[in-house]
């Protein structure tokens, strides 16, 4: 590292957005209500997962879910069901989710992009 500078600020700068990503995780799991955390982490995913569809594959179980928000997989499931039901979302299988309202699941997130 000390011999290439480009490499190091690109590592620093990878370091630097992993630990904002980390900083918000536990800010929003302490303070945000299931809902808007479950939102959020959609969010994230669809951002991670997502080439341009508004189609994508949860990486995690929903049992893993539950614990990323900080909830039961229960919980996670009735939520999920519930942004169907209001047409946000669209659920295929297990696993594979299609965001119907995207500015929708933004403002049950608080407004923001995840």
């Amino acid at each position: 590292m000390t011999k290439n500078a480009e490499m190091s600020f690109r590592f620093v700068v990878a370091l630097n957005d992993r630990l904002y990503e980390a900083d918000e995780s536990v800010g929003y799991l302490s303070l945000m209500d299931v809902e808007k955390r479950l939102a959020r982490a959609l969010l994230l995913f669809h951002k991670k997962m997502n080439a341009g569809s508004n189609a994508f594959s949860l990486p995690i179980s929903k049992k893993d879910l539950a614990s990323f928000i900080g909830t039961s997989p229960e919980t996670v499931s009735r939520k999920l069901l519930s942004f169907a039901s209001q047409k946000i979302i669209e659920l295929h299988g297990q696993r594979l989710i299609k965001i119907l309202e995207l500015v929708r699941l933004k403002q049950v997130a608080g407004g923001e992009d995840s």
